[in-house]
């Protein structure tokens, strides 16, 4: 247990957060329900098929 509490505390320290899709847009990939683990990192490390979730500056209270 103390494993998994230093896990979550390192994730939210990271700029972690949940998410929990809502919407069918992933479709069998993260269906409605799904929980997210997400967390900020920088464009260079993004790479071709990986899921990614941002905030458009003009709806900051919604994240694609």
């Amino acid at each position: 247990m103390t494993g998994l509490c230093a896990v979550l505390v390192w994730w939210w320290a990271t700029g972690g957060t949940w998410l929990i899709v809502t919407t069918p847009s992933m479709g069998s990939y993260a269906p409605v329900g799904t929980l997210l683990w997400v967390r900020p990192t920088a464009i260079d490390d993004v790479r071709i098929g990986e899921v990614i979730s941002f905030r458009n500056p003009r709806t900051p209270s919604q994240t694609y």
